[in-house]
C-alpha cells in the first residue's frame, strides 16, 4: 500500500498505529521498507501511536499544525477514520489533497464520509482454514496438515485513494 501511494506521488506518509502487537510492527516494517525502497526518508515525526478512537486521532492530527503529510497509512480503520474526520475539519479534498487507507476492511470503512479504502485481511477465510485443519488434527483425518497457510490480503479501493 505504501509503494502504491509513493507511486501515485505521495511524498510524506503518515503511519498511524495504535499497538506494537505483532501485527502492527509487521505493517510498520513494509512502510518503513517500501519508503527506503523508493528512495525516501523514513521519518520519525511521521509514525504516531495514538489511542484508536476516531475523534482522538482527527483532534490529535488538527493540534498537530508542524505536522506536514499529504497521505495516511491507519493499521486499523478506526484510526484511518479518525484522519477522514481530519481531513473534513480542514476541508482538504480527498483523494486529492489526502489519501487515506486502514485495515481490516470493517464496518467503520463504509460507514465513514467518504467511503474508506481498507486492507482485507480476510480473517474469515483464515478462521474457516484453521477451524477446518483443527476438525482434520482431531479426527486423525489428515497428519500433514500445512503449518505455513498463507491467505493474501487484498486492498478493497473505495473513495479515499486514487491509485
Amino acid at each position: 500500500m505504501t509503494s502504491q501511494m509513493i507511486e501515485s506521488g505521495r511524498r510524506r506518509i503518515l503511519f498511524l498505529c495504535d499497538s506494537h502487537s505483532y501485527s502492527a510492527v509487521r505493517k510498520l516494517a513494509g512502510y518503513e521498507s517500501a519508503l527506503k525502497s523508493h528512495g525516501l526518508p523514513v521519518l520519525g515525526d511521521l509514525k504516531l501511536y495514538v489511542k484508536n478512537r476516531i475523534h482522538t486521532v482527527r483532534d490529535i492530527l488538527l493540534e498537530r499544525r508542524d505536522l506536514r503529510f499529504d497521505s495516511v497509512i491507519g493499521t486499523d480503520d478506526g484510526l484511518a477514520v479518525g484522519a477522514i474526520k481530519y481531513a473534513n475539519a480542514k476541508l482538504l479534498k480527498i483523494p486529492e489533497d489526502i489519501c487515506i487507507t486502514g485495515f481490516n476492511n470493517s464496518a467503520l470503512s463504509i460507514c465513514s464520509d467518504p467511503e474508506l479504502s481498507s486492507v482485507d485481511n480476510r480473517v474469515e477465510e483464515l478462521c474457516n482454514i484453521t477451524i477446518s485443519n483443527m476438525m482434520k488434527i482431531l479426527q486423525e483425518k489428515d497428519p500433514d496438515i500445512s503449518r505455513n497457510c498463507k491467505v493474501p490480503c487484498r486492498l478493497v479501493k473505495r473513495c479515499t485513494t486514487d491509485f
